[in-house]
């Protein structure tokens, strides 16, 4: 079964989010919404709304849930932005990397979303596939580093990956330096976003570009 309910987002606007009485996801999206979005004078209506049902709410720590609809109208999509991979399993991470000669695998894939200090997905609303993210590292005092921004080449050209980026900046706001490391290609848009053009150096290990091999017996994330 699938409930719909409206409520004001961070965003300032009015968003539509699915209830699944039966769905793994929809257990964390509504405590997600009853912790950090819908505002209280609506969560005496959610509790009234829920009242009765079999669903069991767990805690969901230092996650919410930011709604935009994408290309309104005959195209339109909903996407949601949850900082959290709370309820996100391997195969939900499906055809990222898109290019790398020897790309992480889903499991490796997730270990490194939940291993970030901070990451936000992009969620498709109607199939609850993950379809973008992006992640920082930060030591919390001075600085924090972007090196991961994707989004599936079915949903570019929808805004995602700048809603993505706006999101996780926010997040980082006070730090000192916040720096991404992109090519030249992809300069405009980081610029467009508030960032200014630098210079860095790397070094990158293309035998370990699925991922650092992890010590037998580490069953750690």
């Amino acid at each position: 079964m699938k409930h719909y309910l409206l409520f004001d987002t961070p965003l300032g606007t009015c968003g539509v989010v699915g209830i699944y009485s039966s769905s793994r996801r929809g257990l964390q999206i509504i405590e997600t919404l009853w912790k950090r979005v819908i505002s209280p004078s609506l969560r005496s209506t959610l509790a009234q709304h829920l009242a009765g049902s079999t669903l069991q709410l767990t805690h969901v720590a230092h996650s919410r849930i930011i709604v935009n609809r994408c290309n309104p109208g005959k195209n339109s999509l909903m996407i949601l932005y949850v900082d959290s991979t709370s309820g996100v399993l391997p195969e939900d991470l499906d055809g990222f990397f898109v290019g790398w000669p020897n790309p992480p695998s889903k499991e490796t894939h997730l270990r490194l979303l939940e291993n970030s200090d901070e990451v936000v997905l992009a969620m498709d609303d109607d199939s609850g596939a993950v379809v973008g993210f992006i992640t920082a590292i930060t030591d919390r005092v001075l600085s924090a580093y972007i090196p991961f921004l994707e989004v599936l080449p079915a949903y570019q050209g929808r805004g995602i990956g700048r809603e993505l980026v706006r999101i996780i900046l926010e997040r980082l706001t006070g730090f000192y330096m916040i720096d991404v490391l992109c090519d030249a290609e992809l300069q405009p848009f980081y610029q467009s976003l508030g960032m200014r053009l630098g210079t860095a150096m790397m070094i990158r290990n293309y035998e370990y570009q699925s991922g650092k091999p992890r010590p037998a017996g580490d069953h750690t994330a």
